[in-house]
């Protein structure tokens, strides 16, 4: 299955990494997402698995036809049981700052949002991303505009492989 994969991509001509630039205009035109700066994911700060200096690239997606559009039945599904349990459960804060991160998690888990990281080290591809937010789409595109560098392109390396399911998933390949 693999060896099939890896000839439709080197077919395909489709870049082994995006630029941040290819990948912010690809965002825009099938996310329309909006631009944030930084201090809107401050909190990821506090978290292991990202690279705070790292992080260039803050996005969020609201527009409801796209979200729509994206999301799958499951999602869709999970999206309704968060607002049913959302609508009889009150927010209940300290602060300004803490009601408006719980609304704001509200907000993903009902689905009206989804909010994105890219991270890069060279500053030119992208290194790492941060999805807030459940969406298989979505993540499928993350993976596929990170890429993967051209010299691990090869059968038998388990990043590639899943790179290639990505491509495959997304009817890319």
């Amino acid at each position: 299955m693999y060896k099939d994969l890896d000839e439709l991509f080197k077919k395909s001509g489709f870049p082994c990494q995006y630029t941040l630039a290819e990948a912010h205009q690809l965002l825009k035109q099938h996310y329309k997402v909006l631009e944030l700066d930084k201090d809107s994911f401050k909190s990821l700060s506090l978290d292991p698995s990202v690279s705070y200096n790292d992080m260039v690239c803050f996005y969020e997606i609201t527009d409801t036809e796209v979200l729509s559009s994206i999301y799958n039945d499951n999602e869709k599904q999970m999206h309704r049981e968060f607002s049913l349990m959302h609508s009889s459960n009150p927010v209940i804060y300290d602060n300004e700052e803490e009601l408006v991160s719980q609304l704001l998690w509200r907000d993903i888990q009902e689905g009206k949002k989804l909010r994105i990281v890219l991270e890069s080290v060279d500053k030119k591809h992208i290194s790492g991303f941060t999805l807030q937010g459940v969406c298989e789409n979505l993540l499928q595109d993350l993976i596929i505009l990170k890429g993967i560098p051209e010299k691990d392109c090869k059968l038998g390396n388990p990043q590639y492989e899943y790179y290639l399911e990505s491509l495959r998933n997304t009817g890319r390949i």
